[in-house]
């Protein structure tokens, strides 16, 4: 039996819709109590054209971030079953993380007031950046 996830999509479920879908879908609640006229029917259409234009960007900027990711997570998977660099990620941990600045911040062996050895726009980046530099400075 389909269930409610399968039948309607993101933008037409308020628990899955962005604020600014929200604050247009309920300005189009609001005009619609205002009575039958018109020009009232011009107005819901035009912000229901622009929540459909909100909605198409949110889909394809959220399918564009899960590609992205998905594709880093497969490519940091092979690097870690790579033979050369398995021996790496045995030795120490590895960790990246997103920061409030948009960046990815690549930790090796952290220690209390350590700082990122690597950081980059993508987390590969930041992996990349972070091993090359542990490797110079061979800290462990």
């Amino acid at each position: 039996m389909a269930t409610p996830n399968d039948t309607y999509s993101r933008r037409n479920r308020l628990d899955l819709m962005e604020p600014s879908e929200k604050i247009i879908y309920e300005a189009i609640q609001e005009i619609e109590k205002i009575g039958a006229d018109v020009r009232l029917t011009d107005a819901i259409n035009m912000l229901s054209g622009a929540k459909e234009l909100v909605s198409d960007f949110i889909d394809k900027k959220q399918t564009e971030e899960k590609y992205v990711i998905n594709k880093n997570i497969k490519l940091f998977k092979d690097l870690k079953s790579n033979s050369i660099t398995n021996s790496f990620f045995e030795k120490n941990k590895v960790e990246v993380t997103f920061d409030s600045s948009q960046q990815y911040l690549c930790f090796i062996n952290y220690k209390e007031g350590d700082g990122a050895y690597g950081l980059g726009t993508t987390f590969l980046e930041a992996l990349k950046n972070g091993i090359e530099k542990f490797n110079e400075t061979k800290r462990t």
